[in-house]
């Protein structure tokens, strides 16, 4: 079953990659927790699993900080094998968000 579920879902972004080269979104559904906050914190792979599921590049970089000074990030997800286009768009993107984040 598990197998069946991966297949579908390389699938569905095998079919999203026919329209474009990569993907911007979300890293995860909430901001980063405070270091001492012991709240579970369900689903925070919600965007990501699928991503890992399907051998795809990825990579999540800081884009922004919340109200309380936490991390916003934002993943680059490109085809499998596309690591280079993966990382060259972050390093645009990055250099375009500005502050402090170093890729």
């Amino acid at each position: 079953k598990a197998l069946k579920i991966s297949r579908l879902i390389k699938e569905s972004y095998s079919n999203l990659f026919k329209s474009c080269d990569a993907l911007i979104c979300p890293t995860a559904p909430t901001t980063a927790p405070e270091l001492n906050d012991t709240k579970i914190i369900d689903n925070t792979d919600v965007f990501t699993a699928g991503v890992n599921l399907a051998g795809l590049s990825a990579i999540s970089i800081p884009c922004a900080k919340d109200k309380s000074d936490m991390p916003i990030g934002v993943q680059i997800i490109t085809n499998s094998n596309c690591d280079c286009l993966c990382l060259n768009i972050a390093n645009v993107l990055q250099r375009q968000i500005g502050g402090n984040y170093e890729l």
